[in-house]
Formats: structure tokens, C-alpha cells, sequence
């Protein structure tokens, strides 16, 4: 009968929109799950990256930058003084005697020499301020929007903290001094002429017999 095939083509239709509206829920959620996914996954690559990162930059000893961690850092630097002329200052440093640890005490008492070192200057850094090992014994600081008189005393606070600290290496006890070199950008052409002036300064410093900064206020 006219009335059964009303309600069987309803109940066709109602049947159809079913299914279709069941389809689209479910290509919702799968959407959403994808969704989901994809930034779940950026999310780790992005942590991965970060970490790769990390590992490239820190000095795997010490934990702080390693040369290419501060020369990264240092070259954003340097493009900030050719933009805005704001100055800043490097303080290179090495631990006096460093060797004669080595040698009278094993290279584990160096190792640990050098991580209560760096230690010891990470505390006494600014927040943002920039300490890397640029190899062996030597330390560098990037000091961001210091004059060169400023950078000397930062750099004299450094050397009268670590001359107080004792150094507990395997069966001894330690002092340890330090010697550094400090320039400012302004007066040359490149970081590279700013980090090899505060160089010679500290090569200076040891030659007129270590625990100095260079140049003298």
C-alpha cells in the first residue's frame, strides 16, 4: 500500500542519514586522532631537536657551552652591536697551574678541578650572560651590555670568589687562582679581534706571574 512504501522510504532515508551521520562522526574522531597525532609527534621532534641541540652545545664535562654553544651565542650578539650599537664585553680565563694538578694529582682531580670551576662561575653569572669552556683549562664569558670597566670588575669578582673556594680533589684540598683577559666589542672590527686582544691580555697576565685580570683598572 501508498502508506507502507511512505514509511518504508522514511525509514530508507532515516536508515541512510544514519549511516552517513555515523560516517561522519567517525571520520571526526579519526580526524581528531590524527590531529592529535601529528602534534604529539611535532611535540617529540621538536623535544628531539632540543635535545640534539643541547648535546652540540654543552661541554659534555662541565655542562656548560662548549666553543660552538658560545660562538652562536656571541655571533647573535655581535649582530645585535651592528644593529643597535649595544656594547659587550668577553672575559677570557684560565686556571693557573692547571697542569701541575694534572700532574701531582691524576687527571680525575682535574676533572673535577674543572667542574667545581665551572660551577663556581655559573653561580656568579647573570642570568644573561654567556659562560662557555673553550678548551682544556680556559673558560670564556660573554657579558652582554657591559662597558670594558665593568667587565675588569665582573672579572676581579671572579678571581677573588674562586681564590676563597676549596677545591676537594681524591686525598687533597686545593686552591686554585685564576688569570684573564677582558676587551670590549667597540673597539675592534670583529669578535674575533675582541676575543683575541682579551687572549693576549691573559697570555700577558700569566707572564707577569698568573692570578691577574688584564687590563688593570
Amino acid at each position: 500500500s501508498i502508506c507502507a512504501m511512505i514509511i518504508y522510504c522514511i525509514l530508507a532515508l532515516m536508515a541512510v542519514h544514519l549511516v552517513f551521520r555515523w560516517r561522519t562522526i567517525a571520520l571526526h574522531k579519526r580526524s581528531v586522532m590524527l590531529y592529535q597525532n601529528v602534534q604529539e609527534k611535532t611535540l617529540e621532534l621538536q623535544l628531539a631537536n632540543k635535545q640534539l641541540t643541547l648535546l652540540t652545545t654543552l661541554d659534555p664535562l662541565t655542562q656548560v657551552y662548549n666553543r660552538r654553544g658560545f660562538t652562536d651565542a656571541v655571533g647573535k650578539e655581535f649582530s645585535k652591536y651592528k644593529r643597535s650599537k649595544e656594547l659587550f664585553s668577553i672575559i677570557l680565563i684560565d686556571i693557573d697551574f692547571f697542569k701541575r694538578i694534572n700532574d701531582e694529582h691524576g687527571h680525575e682531580a682535574g676533572d673535577q678541578v674543572l667542574i667545581k670551576f665551572a660551577n663556581v662561575l655559573s653561580q656568579c653569572t647573570r642570568d644573561y650572560d654567556v659562560l662557555a669552556r673553550w678548551g682544556g683549562e680556559e673558560f670564556i664569558v660573554l657579558l652582554p651590555h657591559t662597558q670594558l670597566k665593568d667587565a675588569i670588575n665582573i672579572a676581579n669578582k671572579y678571581r677573588g670568589i674562586i681564590r676563597k673556594e676549596k677545591f676537594i680533589v681524591t686525598k687533597a684540598s686545593l686552591r686554585v687562582s685564576l688569570t684573564a683577559g677582558v676587551a670590549n666589542i667597540q673597539d675592534y672590527a670583529s669578535v674575533d679581534e675582541c676575543i683575541k686582544r682579551a687572549d693576549n691580555l691573559l697570555y700577558e697576565g700569566k707572564n707577569l706571574g698568573r692570578d691577574k685580570v688584564l687590563p688593570m683598572l
